[in-house]
């Protein structure tokens, strides 16, 4: 009990000035391994150790932890404690599982242990306060707020002293109902004694995983390097040691979401990911375990490829721009190519080689999930030789339900090297049209939109125009 006790005092002077003084025997005290129970009322189940803990984590602000614990139980009714769980844990998405055991009671427990609440317990009682500058003063506290905590002294006189001169406030023991941190506590009836091991499963907020891609072009942009990295984040509230470490990408269903915000470090670990199909998603199994800790950001390399084929290509959309070319890597995400595995959404980063200036940082996109054998389209920014512009020509009513409309589209090139451009009309999607006369050839991509691949050589401006006719 002395041990015990001597835990206590400095779990509370760890939280900022406050400690136990002429703690009871009958005091109810939390152990070093955080499992012990309540004394008194159905047999404590101690915790003998730790099994195995599996953590998947989810796009969502979302994880799962599997965890198995052996505990030493009596026969007939136990208390059975679970500390060490997440603060954002959804206590009502616990699943116990213990052969031979049945749960009669399941509590979640986090009224946690601060300075008000422990003043809060103890108006009226006596509490002693040590000043900054070492004076001690014993009194019945009467009243306390965010800025002083009012005693009655021993000699009947009224004292007010500012929390900021507060060093150390000494209460006589933890009050009852108050823990250090949040447990989860089941009554169980066990059918024998012995040791045995429990699962508990549960959701918990506050765990997500994004990716991170890095490209490296090469000099002559026709082949890069492609890096992917995972990023899990941990702010649940708790530190899983050595556990497996699952990842699912894919949109699954929540009634409610919310994302909570804070700093995080970076840190990295080993090992890789195997990838296997899981229901309608995509799992990541990450080989061998981790420790996952609180208030962390882990990467892990996902993949790392060599010589994927890349086209660049150059588009003027003119919804997204008036005058601007976009320029855009494309890809195959296939065997052929070095790839070939879905492909988690996440943000890419391009750099390009130049013998000349070393790496150079050019853009970065975001990507969707994306299944292989799709083509990804990365729009890394504008190019600034190339200019376009558009314009209507001429517009006329051919009735009252039919009307014509002519564009023209100005490519201008001044780079030193031919290039193609793609150019994107959008047309009225809502009703029936026809293009009457068009400069050069288009594909109809869909039932809204057109597209020309227009070479524009060096140094030269090329022009495209078209007539379309709308019907309704």
């Amino acid at each position: 009990m002395k041990k015990l006790l001597g835990v206590l005092v400095l779990a509370f002077a760890v939280i900022g000035g406050i400690s136990l003084m002429g703690c009871s025997k009958e005091s109810p005290l939390a152990s070093d391994s955080g499992n012990v129970g309540r004394l008194g009322g159905p047999e404590d189940a101690v915790s003998t150790s730790q099994s195995s803990v599996e953590v998947v984590v989810y796009n969502q602000d979302l994880g799962l932890v599997r965890e198995k614990r052996k505990f030493r139980l009596e026969e007939g009714l136990n208390e059975l404690r679970f500390t060490d769980v997440p603060t954002l844990i959804d206590p009502t998405s616990v699943h116990f599982k213990c052969e031979g055991v049945t749960v009669l009671e399941q509590n979640y427990e986090y009224d946690l242990v601060d300075t008000s609440k422990i003043l809060s317990k103890y108006i009226d009682q006596v509490i002693k306060i040590i000043a900054k500058d070492g004076t001690s003063y014993s009194g019945r506290l009467l009243s306390f707020d965010s800025s002083s905590i009012v005693l009655r002294l021993d000699d009947g006189s009224i004292l007010s002293i500012q929390r900021e001169n507060v060093r150390d406030i000494q209460f006589p023991s933890l009050p009852e109902g108050l823990i250090t941190k949040p447990t989860l506590v089941w009554l169980v009836n066990s059918k024998d004694s012995g040791e045995k091991e429990v699962e508990v499963t549960y959701l918990t907020k506050g765990m997500t995983w994004h990716t991170e891609y890095v490209a490296l072009l090469s000099e002559d942009d026709t082949k890069m390097d492609l890096a992917g990295w995972v990023t899990v984040e941990n702010r649940c509230g708790a530190t899983f040691k050595d556990a497996s470490l699952k990842l699912v990408a894919g949109e699954i269903k929540k009634v409610e979401e919310v994302v909570p915000v804070l700093k995080d470090v970076l840190l990295r670990a080993e090992g890789g990911f195997e990838e296997t199909p899981f229901f309608e998603y995509h799992l990541y199994i990450l080989k061998g375990t981790t420790t996952i800790k609180n208030n962390q950001m882990k990467q892990i390399e996902l993949m790392n490829v060599l010589g994927v084929p890349v086209n660049k290509i150059y588009t003027f959309d003119a919804t997204k721009s008036q005058s601007r070319v976009s320029v855009s890597i494309e890809f195959v995400n296939d065997e052929k190519s070095g790839l070939g595995i879905p492909l988690p959404a996440g943000k890419i980063r391009v750099y390009k080689f130049s013998s000349g200036f070393g790496t150079q940082f050019v853009g970065e996109d975001k990507i969707g999930h994306t299944p292989k054998h799709e083509k990804l389209t990365v729009e890394v920014g504008k190019a600034f030789d190339l200019v376009a512009s558009r314009s209507m020509i001429s517009a006329k009513s051919l009735g009252t339900n039919s009307r014509e409309e002519t564009y023209e589209i100005t490519l201008r090139n001044r780079k030193d090297e031919d290039v193609t451009i793609v150019v994107i009309e959008h047309l009225w999607g809502w009703v029936e049209w026809e293009i009457v006369r068009s400069s050069m050839d288009y594909v109809k991509r869909d039932a809204s939109t057109i597209e020309f691949r227009v070479p524009v050589p060096k140094d030269k401006e090329v022009k495209v125009s078209y007539t379309v006719r709308y019907r309704w």
